[in-house]
C-alpha cells in the first residue's frame, strides 16, 4: 500500500504545468494589443519571396516568452485569440513567442510539419523557415550544378555560372549546418 502511494505521489510531482495554446496566444494578444488589423494581416499574409531574404550571417533569436498562467481577457481579446487559433490551426501555435511567429506559423508547418518540439521552442520561426527553404534550394542547386558540370569547360573563370552556383550552395549548406549544430541535431 505504501509503495502505491509513493508511486502516485511521484506521478503527480512530475507533471509540470503547460500553458494551453489559448493562454499563450491570448498573452501575446494582450501584450502586443493585437486586434482587427493583425487578423487582417494574418488573412492576407502569404509566402513572401523568402529566397531573396535569406541572410546567412544572422539568425533571429527567439524572444523569451512566458505566457500567463491564466488568461483574463476582454471580449475583444477573447475573440481575436480564438480567431488566431482557428486561423492558424496547427500544433506549432504552442511554441509562438511573438506576433511575427504567429504569422510564420502556417508557412513553417507547410514546409515541415514534423519539426521537433525542442527546435520549435529554441529557434525563431523565421530561422527555421529559412533553413527549410534553404534545404529545398540545396536540392535544386545540386541538380543545376550537375547539369552545368557536364557543359562547362575545365579551367573556367571564377565568375562562371557553375562557380556562382557552387558558392551559393556552400553558403546554404553552412547556414543549415550552423542552425542544426546550434540545435544539437
Amino acid at each position: 500500500m505504501q509503495h502505491l502511494r509513493h508511486e502516485r505521489a511521484e506521478r503527480r510531482r512530475k507533471q509540470s504545468f503547460i500553458p494551453s495554446p489559448f493562454d499563450r496566444v491570448n498573452g501575446l494578444v494582450k501584450e502586443f494589443a493585437l486586434g482587427e488589423t493583425f487578423l487582417e494581416s494574418l488573412d492576407t499574409f502569404a509566402d513572401q519571396p523568402w529566397e531573396e531574404k535569406l541572410t546567412f550571417d544572422r539568425v533571429k533569436p527567439k524572444r523569451p516568452y512566458e505566457p500567463p498562467l491564466f488568461s483574463l481577457s476582454t471580449e475583444e481579446e477573447y475573440r481575436v485569440t480564438l480567431a488566431i487559433i482557428n486561423r492558424v490551426a496547427n500544433p506549432y501555435i504552442n511554441f509562438v513567442s511573438s506576433p511575427d511567429e504567429i504569422l510564420l506559423c502556417e508557412s513553417l508547418f507547410r514546409h515541415n510539419p514534423s519539426l521537433p518540439a525542442e527546435r520549435l521552442a529554441r529557434f525563431h520561426f523565421e530561422a527555421l523557415l529559412m533553413a527549410e527553404i534553404a534545404k529545398t534550394h540545396l536540392l535544386r542547386l545540386t541538380e543545376q550544378i550537375g547539369c552545368l558540370r557536364g557543359m562547362q569547360a575545365p579551367g573556367t573563370a571564377d565568375g562562371s555560372p557553375l562557380f556562382l552556383l557552387q558558392a551559393r550552395c556552400e553558403r546554404l549548406r553552412m547556414f543549415v549546418a550552423r542552425l542544426e549544430e546550434a540545435g544539437g541535431s
